[in-house]
């Protein structure tokens, strides 16, 4: 239902390859302003995590989305995925990837400017304070197709 194919990766041990690719195309797309384009492929790799668990995944999931609502404007929202990424990366100990933190941080900054300091740390918070589980429900629900606009 509406996923991308990539023919070439077709075992299982390949789908966080797939996952780390649309993540790095969603980053691409979010810089490019292709907003819908983006949200499209953060769907697939949602699906991804849906179907393998993959925390990594599912940590760069959240840090992408984070961009892309920054881009869009959707700057409380980029402060709770932000917040529940970092929760994320505190918990797994996985560090963000350099050219990912290239990304993510002049959106985040932009974010964090737009709603000013203080209430993008009480939004950040709340992120933070969300369950794996909880933010990744979260999650869908801003990236379900019916809410694009």
């Amino acid at each position: 239902k509406g996923r991308m194919t990539v023919p070439f990766f077709d075992a299982p041990a390949d789908v966080d390859i797939v996952a780390v690719s649309l993540l790095n195309l969603a980053m691409v797309a979010t810089l490019g302003k292709a907003h819908a384009a983006a949200r499209a492929m953060l769907v697939e790799v949602l699906q991804i995590v849906d179907e393998s668990g993959l925390r990594p995944a599912a940590q760069g999931l959240l840090e992408a989305s984070a961009g892309l609502a920054a881009s869009n404007d959707e700057c409380e929202q980029s402060a709770r995925l932000f917040g529940a990424a970092e929760a994320q990366t505190a918990a797994t100990g996985l560090a963000r990837d350099p050219a990912d933190e290239a990304f993510l941080a002049p959106l985040i900054a932009t974010a964090r400017q737009s709603l000013g300091a203080d209430a993008f740390a009480v939004a950040s918070a709340a992120g933070r304070a969300l369950s794996y589980d909880a933010a990744i429900a979260e999650l869908r629900r801003w990236l379900d197709p019916a809410t694009i606009q």
